[in-house]
């Protein structure tokens, strides 16, 4: 156990009974209103506001104005001349998007003071869009299931700042 080595305490892990009751008994049943939720923790809970500074980059931002910086991104790409080319779904759901957000569009990205040279705010949420729609459409060529703008939103808010958040929270 190279994890436990010198960590000078013991993990304690529930029993079986807890292991096999799930989550739910313990934090509550998940929002079946997921983007809804998604911009609620990310715009009005209490940390929403609070700057925090990125090692990578040097970016200082908040929770709220990466969120806002992405959804806008995914509204104007989804409201774009392109528009048609992307899932119904997905421009529904936008629709919903463009009237929950209750800021206006940021008008730049914070600025990066470290790794300068391969800037992460060259990467842009049209691209990362349009990438998706193609894996959705061999998705959908393969039968499986296509990916929910949910899913997009999720996975775009973590290839930027947000992602040093979501570590703490997911490796504890």
């Amino acid at each position: 156990d190279k994890f436990a080595a010198g960590a000078g305490f013991d993990m304690v892990h529930g029993t079986q009974p807890d292991y096999f009751n799930g989550l739910e008994v313990r934090i509550g049943s998940p929002s079946p209103r997921v983007l809804e939720q998604m911009a609620n923790e990310h715009c009005r809970d209490v940390d929403s506001e609070i700057p925090w500074t990125t090692g990578n980059y040097g970016i200082t931002t908040t929770s709220k104005l990466e969120f806002l910086l992405v959804a806008w991104e995914i509204i104007d790409e989804l409201h774009s001349e392109r528009a048609d080319s992307y899932p119904q779904e997905w421009r529904d759901a936008v629709a919903k998007l463009a009237r929950m957000k209750d800021s206006k569009k940021p008008e730049k990205w914070p600025s990066e003071t470290k790794n300068t040279t391969h800037p992460c705010s060259d990467c842009r949420t049209m691209h990362f869009m349009q990438a998706l729609k193609e894996k959705n459409d061999v998705l959908k060529t393969m039968g499986e299931k296509q990916l929910l703008i949910e899913e997009a939103l999720a996975l775009r808010l973590y290839t930027g700042p947000l992602f040093e958040k979501y570590n703490i929270v997911n490796r504890g």
